[in-house]
């Protein structure tokens, strides 16, 4: 299930990783076959929306470094933003490990050097590899802006695969402390825009 939350994240911490390496993001277009499997509707309907399919983020592969603490871990990838408006139609993700994780949008306010929390979805993880995360008929789908970001939370610890380098992320290890690192995280997101 989606829920609006209000819940903030301070972004005035700074731990940096100087490993100032930089990976390419993936940039897909999907085809009309691709879009119809997760929209489940028919060529009319996908021309009537005009919509233009796509996808954004790392490669999905096995990477050299997993997070082996059991403790609660957010991350919100700051590089990984929605280049123009539209929904999140699914995810892709490389678990190293059975689990929960929380896909998630934020939002930065400038206002108040936060980000918001714009929407998420639950998924139980039940097998090791790439995982297709869906939005299923019932739920609605998740609305972003130009410039929102790409997060998410594992209840019960990391069980995402990263590289070190590339990206900068924020990572918070507990709710009370955060810090900035760069990792590459094998983590994709499916969309579609208007």
């Amino acid at each position: 299930n989606n829920n609006m939350n209000n819940n903030n994240v301070n972004n005035s911490n700074s731990d940096s990783n100087n490993d100032s390496n930089k990976n390419e993001k993936d940039v897909h277009i999907l085809t009309n076959q691709d879009i119809f499997q997760y929209l489940k509707i028919d060529s009319l309907t996908l021309n009537i929306f005009r919509v233009l399919p796509m996808s954004i983020g790392n490669s999905i592969q096995q990477r050299a470094n997993n997070d082996t603490s059991q403790a609660p871990e957010q991350i919100i990838n700051l590089e990984l933003a929605f280049p123009t408006s539209g929904y999140v139609i699914g995810w892709e993700i490389y678990a190293i490990k059975k689990g929960r994780v929380i896909m998630q949008v934020w939002r930065f306010s400038n206002t108040k050097n936060k980000f918001q929390l714009v929407g998420e979805q639950i998924s139980i993880i039940e097998e090791v590899g790439l995982q297709k995360i869906e939005f299923q008929p019932t739920e609605s789908l998740l609305q972003f802006q130009k410039g929102d970001v790409v997060g998410w939370r594992a209840p019960d610890g990391g069980i995402i695969c990263w590289d070190s380098g590339g990206d900068k992320v924020l990572l918070h290890a507990d709710l009370d402390r955060s810090k900035y690192m760069q990792r590459t995280y094998s983590v994709k997101v499916v969309i579609f825009v208007g």
